[in-house]
């Protein structure tokens, strides 16, 4: 999905991250959907989502959520490389994020 499937997977924000105004914070509901209900009863075990510019990998209920994106270019974060890997023959899944963030000019 483009946006956060639930809360749980939507990082705190800060006005060091690019936000301008107090405004700007208040709009944390746009960058996640209240889709617990389906994580936990469909029991994906995988769910990639982007939107919150924020790295993310966790598990909710019984599903690896993972967010690898670019990062925010505006606030002079951005990521050297764009991809994280995840073997899905494992039982567990786990993300391997690859690149690290790099100050842009």
């Amino acid at each position: 999905t483009h946006h956060a499937p639930t809360w749980q997977a939507c990082p705190q924000k800060s006005l060091g991250w690019g936000y301008a105004k107090q405004s700007d914070l208040d709009l944390d509901w746009a960058y996640y959907n209240n889709l617990d209900p389906i994580i936990e009863t469909k029991k994906a075990r995988l769910w990639i989502f982007g939107h919150t510019h924020d790295r993310f990998s966790q598990h909710i209920f019984d599903t690896l959520v993972v967010n690898s994106p670019h990062g925010y270019a505006r606030a002079g974060k951005a990521r050297a490389d764009l991809y994280a890997t995840v073997d899905l023959s494992q039982e567990f899944l786990e993300v391997t994020f690859n690149g690290e963030y790099v100050g842009r000019n």
